[in-house]
């Protein structure tokens, strides 16, 4: 809301930061402690699994990125926003219909680390949605079954595909799936 009305500025994304930090300490939730020696091996070896898929998406994340998606528009945007400090009118078709409140995720790490820290944030923001699944999944199934939820979710081929890119999916799901966190 802020970007519509033209205060896009570091001091200004530092401020929502901070502000949305601060609402952290508001909402923590007791969680219920997992005992390390009572986990079994197929909790074990999912868990492995699932470490390299994302170990394997790293290396895509801290590669240079390639997809046309990600080149013609989806780092791009942010960095324009950025730099105009609003939100500009772009006359062109696949501008207007994209997804904003993804690449608001993106300006704000563009405004505080460049382009490394929005690598970083597409790698790390796309295993949040596997994060929530697997939150989610562990009220109702065991760990193992939670584990095994998040491994056959995190390699399905938008996952796959869009976790450690610039594509929106995965983080489209985060969102998603915060949203069903919210009514549950």
């Amino acid at each position: 809301w802020m970007a519509m009305v033209g205060h896009i500025s570091l001091s200004e994304i530092w401020g929502i930061c901070l502000i949305a930090a601060t609402g952290n300490l508001a909402f923590r939730l007791p969680a219920a402690p997992i005992k390390f020696d009572v986990i079994k091996f197929k909790s074990w070896i999912l868990i492995a699994y699932i470490g390299l898929i994302f170990a394997l998406d790293g290396f895509e994340a801290f590669a240079p990125p390639l997809d046309a998606d990600t080149l013609a528009y989806h780092f791009p945007q942010p960095v324009t926003f950025f730099r105009e400090g609003h939100l500009p009118y772009i006359p062109v078709a696949i501008f207007g219909s994209s997804p904003k409140l993804v690449h608001m995720t993106y300006l704000i790490a563009f405004a505080l680390g460049g382009e490394t820290s929005v690598t970083i944030w597409t790698w790390v923001s796309g295993y949040g949605a596997s994060l929530l699944l697997f939150v989610l999944a562990r009220r109702w199934l065991t760990l193992t079954a939670s584990l095994a939820v998040v491994a056959i979710f995190q390699t399905a081929p938008a996952m796959t595909y869009g976790a450690g890119s610039g594509m929106v999916e995965a983080r489209a799901a985060l969102f998603v799936m915060l949203a069903v966190y919210g009514l549950v």
